[in-house]
């Protein structure tokens, strides 16, 4: 009897971790245990079979495990919901079996299971699809190169300028709406919006020279004169505090409130823009949303609501907010709940492209929604208590999966598409965009789960030594050979990989103006993959994450890299970082870069990682996210096909992580 370790996270999302459940059951493993953090939600339920709309808002783990049983009650299941990196699953529970299996397109967690598998030595069968393409790799230690030799394209992140005065793509007005979200929901600070009282820019289009000598960039210099037309009424939770003035109704002020938000960041804010010269590079001249259009959804906002309650057809006004709410959860037009038809209540609303009036009012319409919920002075019915911990305004994420967030960027999307005449697309493509979702087919998942199944099978018989354990890529088109599957040798462990080689990592950062918890943030766990970092200069701890660690090191994540203790990071430093949980050491050696070096198109985040084995650049450059990556050279081409990239490393998570071990 095999034991199988099944760990989902958000496995099943995707469809191949369905799948691959489903097929492990039906050949006869006895034993499976599934990790899934995530819950089901509406848009999975397309994707695999073993998922009903009843099951919507359950945890995955524990209804798959429940369904699985069906086609084979000898089997034994144990689901946990919970994430994979929690130290519980660390490398103690990995030694227990025998074989991993991978079904994920979020890197973060492959790195973490590739690690695992490498410090327990467990063979790993790494699995990915991308439409019509998909893969099969096996991973064994010291024989195959893991997860991690090959270098994996980075999720593109695109310059504030160009999000913030250059737009010309639907993605970049797709960015600028879930900043907006950010700023109106979230930690408004954190957003590029976001803009200080305390801070006055001097206009004009020439960078200014400031005390010093030191130079403006060019978006500070362009940034408009005088105060924002906007932050005062930003934050949703701040002016749903206003207070009804001049025979104004409650209703009227948060209206009036709305209006004016949105005429500062459609309207004003874009107009003095333009006379400043700001959009001076963007193809076509912008032109604003017109503040009669703005002020007038309001207007029928207010009357469609007062005709509504007159006509006795909601008890209340909480009755009515609760009705446009589900408007919201059920991707629905506001219209339809006053029986109002047009453009917007016609067919799927969620694959309109919605004209201005509309998209004006569904914007109107949602933040009155969001402020009637979150009031401070509004009474709380017990009807609206579930609404306020849905809508916790000022801590919110951007999730493509809530209605309400998807819902909202992409109405102002298409808003801030129409400025600067960019293609508007619909809720249905905007959701695709935002989450970097590349689709999944039903029927590349059933045929790459079935050869990981083979492949495991191969591997736990004790036949991939005399009959080889090969890579195989499962193609939309056939070769010249007519293979769809092609299998091929695995390429061997890369000397420059620092994770399974213990190369030596080169980084080029700015040592003077990057903070430690920049380095720890951005670089160890957003590049590295690490997940509990300790570093060390020489013999001196400059920080330290995970159990009995040193919390007082936590005080030097504020100082500049080069003001650390044991003598500080500078050029031709050497730091050691080890990870307990994932039993890896990596040395970094440090090359100071100054910041302004950096392209800020190919190097936004300002740092560069390469290995000094070869002085390749392994992490830090951008590429953009695609379905195809570009080929490598590998013994594939012996067996007539082109070797690629895994097809899921470049796409941003998004609910579609799955990992199997066995």
């Amino acid at each position: 009897m095999f034991n199988i370790h099944f760990l989902l996270y958000k496995l099943f999302s995707g469809g191949i971790g369905c799948e691959l459940l489903k097929n492990l059951v039906l050949v006869g493993f006895k034993y499976i245990e599934i990790i899934d953090l995530d819950t089901i939600d509406v848009s999975n339920l397309n994707r695999q079979f073993l998922f009903r709309p009843c099951n919507v808002g359950q945890p995955k783990s524990l209804v798959a495990s429940e369904i699985a049983r069906r086609f084979n009650p000898a089997v034994t299941i144990k689901p946990h919901h919970g994430n994979v990196k929690d130290p519980k699953f660390g490398i103690p529970y990995f030694k227990k079996f025998d074989l991993v299996l991978n079904a994920l397109d979020n890197v973060e967690a492959r790195k973490h299971v590739n690690r695992l598998c490498l410090a327990t030595g467990k063979p790993l069968i790494d699995s990915g699809t991308t439409g019509y393409n998909g893969q099969v790799m096996p991973i064994l230690k010291g024989s195959t190169a893991c997860y991690e030799c090959i270098p994996k394209p980075t999720q593109k992140v695109y310059p504030i300028c160009t999000i913030r005065a250059t737009p010309d793509k639907p993605v970049h007005c797709i960015v600028w709406a879930k900043e907006l979200f950010k700023l109106l929901f979230g930690k408004a600070e954190d957003s590029m919006l976001f803009e200080s009282d305390e801070i006055s820019h001097e206009g004009g289009g020439e960078a200014k020279a400031k005390e010093g000598g030191e130079t403006e960039t060019a978006e500070a210099a362009s940034a408009p004169t005088g105060p924002s037309p906007y932050m005062h009424v930003a934050k949703v939770a701040e002016y749903c505090g206003a207070s009804a003035t001049n025979g104004q109704t409650r209703r009227q002020a948060l209206l009036a409130q709305a209006t004016e938000l949105l005429t500062g960041l459609f309207h004003t804010d874009v107009q003095r823009r333009i006379e400043m010269d700001v959009y001076k590079t963007a193809k076509t001249v912008p032109v604003v949303v017109p503040a009669e259009v703005i002020s007038a959804a309001a207007v029928r906002c207010d009357s469609l609501v007062s005709a509504a309650l007159a006509e006795m057809k909601f008890n209340s006004e909480e009755d009515m907010v609760l009705a446009l709410y589900d408007c919201i959860k059920e991707v629905r037009s506001f219209l339809s709940v006053f029986g109002v038809a047009g453009a917007d209540t016609d067919g799927e609303w969620d694959h309109q492209v919605l004209p201005l009036e509309a998209a004006v009012l569904d914007c109107v319409f949602t933040l009155y929604v969001i402020a009637s919920v979150a009031s401070p002075q509004a009474a709380a019915p017990s009807m609206l208590e579930h609404l306020h911990s849905i809508f916790p305004v000022g801590v919110m994420d951007f999730d493509k999966d809530d209605n309400f967030a998807m819902r909202f960027v992409s109405v102002t999307a298409n808003l801030r598409s129409g400025i600067f005449h960019i293609p508007r697309v619909h809720l249905h493509e905007g959701k695709g965009i935002a989450g970097n979702i590349i689709p999944a087919i039903t029927a590349t998942n059933a045929i790459v789960s079935g050869a990981q199944v083979l492949q495991a099978i191969n591997l736990l018989s004790g036949r991939a030594e005399t009959s080889r354990c090969p890579h195989v890529y499962c193609n939309r088109s056939c070769t010249k050979r007519g293979l769809y599957l092609c299998p091929y040798d695995p390429d061997p462990p890369s000397s420059s990989c620092y994770v399974c080689s213990k190369s030596e990592i080169l980084l080029q950062i700015d040592v003077g103006v990057t903070s430690l918890r920049d380095l720890v943030t951005l670089v160890l766990k957003g590049k590295l993959g690490f997940n509990e970092p300790i570093i060390c200069i020489g013999a001196s701890g400059i920080y330290e994450e995970g159990e009995d660690a040193d919390e007082d090191l936590a005080a030097n994540l504020v100082l500049m890299l080069e003001h650390c203790p044991g003598g500080g990071v500078r050029d031709g430093t050497i730091m050691t970082v080890e990870d307990l949980s994932q039993d890896l050491e990596v040395r970094i050696l440090v090359e100071h870069r100054d910041r302004a070096d950096f392209d800020e198109e190919k190097e936004p985040l300002s740092f560069v990682i390469g290995s000094k084995a070869t002085g390749d650049v392994a992490v830090g450059s951008t590429v953009e996210p695609s379905a195809a990556s570009e080929p490598v050279v590998s013994q594939a081409e012996a067996v007539g096909v082109k070797r690629k990239r895994d097809p899921t490393s470049s796409v941003e998570e998004d609910g579609d992580d799955e990992i199997i071990c066995l």
